[in-house]
């Protein structure tokens, strides 16, 4: 065998944790609430809230490449979120709605979100921040100016006494605020009187008006330069950016005129976490404007004074990592395609500040994300949850304990029962919720996990969800879940369609009314695959000519758009397929072999790039760590591709295939005598049997579920 799978430094296997420490601002501010000097300087936890929808999301990061798992997904009971916030040194999550709501959450280790508190301002919230001392809140209003707030001991926000607000001049409407590192002076931009109001703030939390500062037409956005005491205003109508030092006594003082950079308007600006380099965002031209900050302050053009982005993307907000070189665009885009309108769009500054597009594309998210904040600590560690097992035979799942040392443990009382003939299972982002394609009835089993009555361990048992299975198109063959936790896509082998999911909260699947699945164009779909950033999905067939199908996926809604231009041939009788970690590289398998796609990020085209011979190859699947495994049914064993070669013999008739988070186990169903192999993997990605349990009658397919902390 020859080394088929293209080897790169594998992913971050993320180290231990220790307590969260919270980092991040609100809005368009770029004052975050100084970490510790102690804390080691790693991204943990990325809250992103998105404008439509309402829910705030929270990702785990991967510090080495910066690619975001969600986590979790919590209503906030408000649309319209234009703001997130994190108290600095609690666990505790602020929410603001441009309805005039806060809500409140507590993150605990794991990245998961539980609201705490409601706040109902009843007007028209623009931006919140929180005091550096984590004691009092700030909420620009579009009506009244500024709320005041303030945690009591329980974390709980309510608004100050007896003034709960303070009012800037006549008419202003402020739409971003900033807050200094020693939280004694907070600037507010007055979008409508071509100001920036300047606050004190006093011992107890309330603010006092003192003055306002001219500045360009239509000040939107605000980004503080905590130690330098310098401020920057995005000027929304001229296209012109402010420049400001701020004075011993909080009082503002322009370095220089206001200077002209867009045609027409900039819609944020944002500051480096170095504190050397300043970006603003050009909306009508598509465009991120790149400075230097000087000495005193000025900000001058980088050599390459812009970067252009895709005539797609709307521009909106920009943020940045508190700790790594990492850039953050969100994309309104209302009409999307491609994956744009529901992400964040990452760029790596390099040393001289200019701006690079990164390995990964996107961070897929809901639609119109408004805003994103970190958690910084030690880096996360992945664990082990639950594994659960499909029995085609019986009709049933067997739900095991898993542990970070790959033991078993059975859970249960009984093990739940699915559709007719269980062909597919595929978990959840969060790995909250299961769901399973029941290949006779044409149905798809709905689960969500819940404390186990055996051990009492974490959330891991199955139940399900709502009215229990759902009904779809003939012969759902295959499962996958949009990676923002949104959509699920069923392939289905005997009407040649892919049917589209929304997925609830709750887990719970809906279709949407009078829609009719999306049309494969060739027989027989048997899999399929969407990459990292959710832009695509492809979908092979299990026929004599097979083929590969591409798909755009429109992110606002997830429905589909056939890419016939890219359709490609790939070996006779194709059974499975897979992506890399990266979302640079797809692989098929065959009857006699498999064969290596180059994926076109932006187009979803993919090139033929390499084949391997093989024997009855019915699943293949890459680790996070870029080990591709390839299960061969005819010579019962599973081989590994990535700077070593092998393959090892498994037990009667092996079947579908599945990783631990951890990357350190490999689950394997043996289909023809009713057991589930686990395998040890190495560090080259060679795998060691260290045990076989007794599942079900005929199981075919594996899921594992984990965690981050």
């Amino acid at each position: 065998m020859s080394r088929f799978l293209h080897h790169f430094s594998p992913a971050l296997i993320l180290a231990s944790a220790t307590l969260l420490t919270a980092c991040g601002g609100g809005g368009g501010s770029s004052y975050a609430g100084a970490p510790s000097p102690s804390a080691p300087k790693v991204e943990r936890y990325a809250i992103a809230s998105a404008y439509t929808g309402g829910a705030i999301s929270s990702f785990a990061v991967d510090p080495q490449s910066g690619q975001m798992r969600l986590v979790d997904k919590e209503s906030s009971g408000l649309s319209l979120i234009t703001s997130v916030a994190l108290r600095p040194g609690h666990n505790d999550v602020t929410s603001l709605s441009y309805e005039g709501g806060i809500t409140q959450y507590k993150l605990n280790e794991r990245g998961e979100l539980s609201i705490h508190w409601l706040v109902d301002l009843g007007s028209k919230g623009n931006d919140v921040i929180i005091h550096p001392s984590g004691d009092f809140a700030y909420v620009a209003d579009s009506d009244v100016g500024i709320y005041q707030l303030a945690f009591d001991e329980n974390a709980m926000l309510s608004t100050l006494s007896p003034n709960d607000s303070v009012a800037a001049e006549p008419g202003a409407v402020l739409t971003d605020l900033a807050i200094t590192s020693n939280g004694e002076h907070v600037y507010a931009a007055d979008i409508t009187n071509d100001q920036i109001a300047f606050f004190n703030v006093e011992q107890d939390g309330s603010l006092t008006y003192v003055d306002s500062f001219a500045t360009g037409d239509g000040p939107y956005r605000l980004a503080l330069q905590p130690s330098r005491n310098l401020l920057y205003v995005a000027n929304r109508h001229d296209g012109t950016l402010g420049q400001f030092s701020i004075q011993q006594d909080g009082t503002l003082q322009a370095i220089a005129p206001a200077l002209p950079v867009a045609n027409s308007s900039l819609e944020s600006v944002v500051i480096d976490n170095s504190g050397s380099f300043l970006y603003a965002a050009d909306l009508p031209d598509d465009k991120i404007w790149q400075f230097r900050i000087g000495e005193d302050g000025a900000v001058t053009p980088l050599d390459t004074p812009f970067i252009s982005v895709d005539s797609k993307v709307v521009p909106r907000t920009l943020k940045v990592s508190p700790v790594s070189d990492r850039l953050y665009l969100s994309d309104g885009n209302s009409q999307s395609m491609n994956g744009n309108g529901a992400a964040m769009i990452p760029f790596f500054i390099d040393e001289t500040g200019e701006l690079n597009p990164m390995t990964i594309k996107q961070i897929a998210m809901d639609a119109h994300p408004s805003d994103l904040v970190f958690t910084t600590g030690k880096a996360l560690t992945s664990h082990n949850t639950a594994a659960y097992v499909i029995n085609s035979g019986a009709d049933n799942v067997s739900q095991f304990l898993m542990d970070d040392d790959g033991a078993l443990t059975p859970l249960g009382d009984s093990a739940p029962v699915t559709g007719d003939n269980p062909t597919a299972i595929a978990a959840h982002p969060t790995g909250k919720y299961i769901y399973v394609a029941n290949y006779n009835d044409d149905t798809v089993s709905q689960f969500r996990r819940v404390t186990s009555s055996l051990v009492v361990q974490e959330i891991d048992e199955l139940e399900e969800i709502g009215g229990g299975d759902i009904a779809t198109d003939l012969g759902p063959a295959a499962l996958a879940v949009h990676p923002s936790g949104n959509h699920l896509y069923v392939a289905h082998k005997d009407n040649n369609s892919i049917t589209r999911f929304n997925i609830a909260a709750s887990g719970a699947l809906s279709i949407e009314a009078n829609e009719d699945p999306y049309q494969v164009g060739f027989a027989d779909p048997t899999d399929l695959v969407i990459d990292p950033t959710g832009r695509f999905l492809w979908v092979v067939t299990d026929t004599l000519s097979s083929r590969v199908i591409p798909f755009a996926i429109n992110a606002l809604d997830g429905s589909l758009t056939r890419l016939d231009d890219f359709i490609k041939a790939t070996g006779a009788s194709a059974k499975s397929i897979t992506i890399t970690p990266d979302g640079q590289e797809l692989y098929t398998s065959f009857s006699s072999g498999m064969e290596k796609f180059l994926i076109d990020n932006d187009t979803g085209a993919i090139t033929s790039n390499a084949s391997e011979s093989g024997n009855g190859i019915i699943k293949v699947l890459v680790s996070p760590l870029n080990v591709l495994y390839a299960v061969s049914e005819v010579d019962q064993s599973i081989g590994w591709f990535s700077e070593v070669v092998g393959s090892v013999a498994t037990d009667s008739i092996p079947a579908g295939l599945a990783v631990a988070p951890t990357g350190e186990h490999l689950l394997l169903a043996i289909r023809g005598n009713e057991m589930m192999t686990r395998f040890a993997i190495n560090g080259d990605g060679s795998l060691i049997a260290e045990e076989s349990v007794a599942v079900g009658n005929l199981p075919v397919d594996v899921a594992i579920v984990g965690y981050t902390e």
